[in-house]
């Protein structure tokens, strides 16, 4: 484990750590027109609060997608979590019991 993957399993928030590791647990939110003649599908994971909204054309094609997270949810300055440190992540819980 490179030490960047290791100081972002340790540092990770406890609240998001589930989240990290195991996934988030979608919840719909309703959708809304956009301005591409489709529709925005808004979730929202209860768990750490974060926003996903898959964009959809007219035909119902994902076309993009985008997440709103909270303020505090990665680790400032270590960039975005990718597979590499969610493994991380899920080792070191591992090996702390959780």
């Amino acid at each position: 484990m490179t030490p960047r993957r290791t100081l972002m399993a340790r540092l990770a928030h406890v609240e998001y750590a589930e989240c990290m590791r195991l996934g988030h647990g979608w919840q719909d939110k309703g959708d809304t027109d956009n301005d591409i003649g489709g529709w925005d599908e808004h979730s929202l994971c209860p768990r750490c609060t974060t926003e996903r909204v898959r964009i959809m054309d007219r035909r119902g094609y994902v076309t993009g997608r985008k997440y709103i997270r909270p303020g505090d949810y990665g680790v400032k300055g270590l960039g975005v979590w990718d597979a590499d440190m969610r493994a991380a992540l899920r080792t070191v819980a591992h090996r702390r019991g959780a």
